[in-house]
């Protein structure tokens, strides 16, 4: 596997839901309605599912009203979903799609957002009845459970099981493909291989497969094949235009290639869609670095510290070190460096770079800049 700039950045740390809340119970409800074209109340055999990367993870039935709900977890209810969106980065695919969930299974939550951009709700599939779907997307933990309605027609000989809706529902097969290639991807040993042929038949049988492509330029970067990387985030960016993921995977590609203002540009847009998202502001930090703009450098990742998340990006640490020592705040720039060397894998860090870490720490120390 080809060795990149990044290559010892860590998996984006991801939070299951029952760590959130650390002074309350903070539990997270989505709830909607099923109506009946016709009118007529619901049968309680009827079911309502949730489905995130083409697996059914929640299911509620629907009363004879048409509410149902869904709870997603809480601090007293770990009851976790499998991966509904981590994100990998370069290097994570190969430890284990899973190992990115947060241990047993969680949603991805940062900062009190809820990641479910690849998740959907709709009925579950009835040999009776066709439906409407709802788009998931990110929510907060305070936002508004109330997600809408689906409608819902009693079947004719024949037809579709899936009505007309504003966005085209993700045919069958595309969720059967994306389905093996993500459990491919969940084994200790992934075959990257198959992984990328099942994403690539689910994104031929349905194009606008957002979060397929996201998924299958993942795989392509594992691969090392990273022009066919950035097709597919670029694909899956011009698919979704709220999505996070392949916005930051473009950034990183170019900050592999050395591009440091298309790096930028590329982790401002996933910034504005999603503020202070913690890989964003890490490659905006480190373009702004090697673009000579040491004032955003500084600004992007004091602001990934302050998230909690630095920790999990030894290299934002190194930089930061760096860019402190710059400005002459050597007590700072000592800190975050001694940080860097405590956290980064040895087996990825650089001995020489090691070696160079320590001696300008000694040196510190022997002019009584910092103490040993």
């Amino acid at each position: 596997m080809a060795k990149t700039l990044l290559a010892t950045i860590i998996s984006l740390l991801v939070t299951p839901l029952w760590l959130i809340g650390a002074q309350q119970d903070v539990s997270l409800y989505l709830m909607g309605r099923a109506l009946m074209d016709d009118g007529t109340p619901f049968s309680h055999s009827v079911k309502v599912e949730m489905v995130c990367n083409g697996r059914a993870i929640r299911q509620s039935f629907v009363n004879d009203k048409g509410v149902f709900s869904f709870n997603l977890g809480s601090v007293n209810q770990s009851q976790g979903a499998s991966d509904a969106g981590a994100t990998p980065t370069s290097g994570g695919l190969v430890g284990g799609f899973g190992s990115n969930t947060g241990g047993t299974g969680g949603f991805v939550v940062i900062l009190g957002r809820i990641y479910l951009d690849n998740c959907l709700v709709r009925l579950q599939q009835n040999p009776e009845f066709a439906s409407t779907q709802i788009q998931l997307g990110i929510r907060g933990l305070m936002d508004d459970p109330d997600i809408g309605e689906i409608l819902v027609a009693r079947m004719k000989d024949g037809a579709s099981n899936t009505l007309d809706a504003s966005k085209p529902p993700i045919p069958a097969e595309a969720e059967e493909a994306s389905t093996k290639a993500i459990a491919e991807l969940e084994k200790d040993k992934p075959n990257l291989s198959k992984a990328a042929k099942n994403l690539q038949k689910a994104v031929k049988i349905y194009p606008d497969f957002d979060a397929a492509w996201a998924l299958l330029g993942e795989v392509r970067m594992e691969q090392g094949q990273t022009e066919e990387a950035g097709a597919a985030f670029s694909k899956a960016a011009e698919v979704n235009s709220e999505a996070v993921k392949p916005r930051l995977g473009l950034a990183q590609l170019a900050l592999e290639a050395q591009q440091w203002e298309e790096a930028s540009q590329w982790a401002e847009l996933a910034l504005e869609l999603e503020p202070a998202v913690p890989r964003g502001l890490l490659y905006s930090g480190l373009a702004g670095y090697y673009a000579g703009d040491y004032e955003v450098a500084m600004k992007q990742l004091e602001q990934l510290e302050e998230t909690g998340k630095a920790n999990s990006f030894p290299i934002s640490l190194l930089h930061l070190g760096m860019l402190y020592a710059m400005r002459g705040d050597i007590p700072k720039a000592a800190e975050r460096l001694r940080t860097y060397l405590e956290i980064e894998d040895e087996s990825s860090l650089q001995v020489a770079r090691r070696k160079k870490i320590e001696t300008q720490l000694k040196v510190w120390e022997e002019q009584g800049l910092i103490t040993p």
